[in-house]
């Protein structure tokens, strides 16, 4: 299996105790932009009719590649928040996040990265990734690189 690793797998193996769930969304958020899967663009838009002046905000919509699949169990979750959108704003998806993992960022680390990581074989259990995890991890950033 020589498949390349995502940012957000990356960011797991270097530090499986201490990255962060809010983190591992970010990236896989950052990753599907970056493979036109979504797209992301910056409008000015007037929030309420009381706000006399338009605030700047950020959406995500669907991008040329979306259903180009199969994606990870991470890219399908925050895929599956534009099921029924066509563009959500960053505070929508922060919303429909925050229901799917109960307010716990843990759970998208332990349920969805965790998971699809251990299914591939890259981690045995939560904190441990295996010889196949820390080989591929070896061959994106060199032993000599990673200090402490």
């Amino acid at each position: 299996m020589n498949q390349i690793l995502r940012p957000y797998e990356l960011h797991y193996l270097r530090s499986p105790f201490f990255c962060d769930g809010e983190e591992l969304l970010e990236y896989v958020a950052m990753d599907l932009c970056l493979r036109n899967v979504l797209q992301q663009e910056d409008r000015w838009v007037y929030i309420t009719p009381r706000e006399p002046r338009p605030l700047l905000r950020t959406f995500l919509r669907r991008g040329p590649h979306f259903a180009n699949g199969p994606f990870s169990l991470p890219e399908q979750f925050f895929l599956d928040l534009f099921e029924h959108h066509d563009e959500l704003s960053i505070s929508q998806i922060i919303g429909l996040v925050a229901d799917r993992i109960d307010e716990n960022p843990a759970v998208f680390k332990t349920d969805y990265v965790y998971k699809d990581m251990s299914d591939r074989g890259l981690c045995l259990l939560f904190y441990m990734s295996t010889t196949e995890g820390e080989r591929k991890l070896n061959t994106i950033i060199p032993d000599y690189a990673i200090d402490f």
